[in-house]
């Protein structure tokens, strides 16, 4: 009973990672959206964040290993489990089904229905006691998504030289994030450059009609 009760529990650990990888994709959302940072990458969502996280060089102000870079690995590697953040507090309300350690114990001759009557006894108090602690732990994946989200500020835009290492990477792929202003500035430089070839040519053609002129 204990074995097949506990079983049931593991489907948390699938829950809590969609919870967060919710709460990556957000975080992405913004920097693509609002931060324009999506042209860097194809990957979407919460892939977004590590794929951005390995464009980062390790350092962008001399002889400091990067902030920035720092920030999103952190986010993009967090995991919440149902075995590291719940599972221990689960299985202390599931010790009263060890057979050895049961707190109701049977008669000398116990009939088939007093066995069902004690296990349903148990199933039912350790249910009740699993559910009661985790209505209690019901916001500790937010507060734990909520934290991690502000380290990851933190990190990108709070600590010393994130300003600095901001302004040195975008520098590095404006050419990527601003694709259409540059291309504009292309476009204007090719026009400019062939505008001074005709210019050149119309003055020597000149000059020759000059020459000519004067001979």
């Amino acid at each position: 009973m204990r074995a097949h009760l506990s079983q049931h529990f593991l489907v948390v650990d699938e829950a809590l990672k969609q919870g967060l990888t919710r709460v990556k994709s957000q975080v992405a959302d913004v920097l693509i959206c609002q931060g324009r940072l999506g042209e860097l990458t194809q990957f979407r969502d919460a892939e977004f964040l590590n794929a951005l996280a390995n464009q980062i060089p390790e350092q962008l102000v001399l002889d400091q290993s990067s902030q920035i870079k720092l920030g999103f690995e952190i986010l993009a590697s967090f995991d919440l489990s149902y075995r590291g953040l719940i599972q221990h507090r689960i299985r202390q309300h599931l010790d009263d089904l060890t057979p050895d350690t049961t707190q109701l114990q049977l008669s000398a001759s116990p009939s088939a229905q007093e066995v069902l009557s004690c296990l349903t006894s148990l199933h039912a108090e350790a249910v009740y006691r699993c559910r009661t602690a985790l209505d209690d732990l019901l916001a500790e994946p937010s507060q734990a998504a909520f934290a991690i989200v502000e380290e990851f500020v933190d990190r990108i835009l709070r600590s010393e030289n994130s300003q600095t290492e901001w302004r040195i990477f975008l520098e590095d792929v404006r050419s990527d994030i601003w694709s259409e202003k540059f291309q504009q500035l292309g476009e204007r430089s090719r026009t400019r450059r062939i505008w001074l070839e005709k210019v050149e040519q119309a003055a020597n053609a000149n000059q020759i009609e000059l020459f000519r002129f004067l001979d």
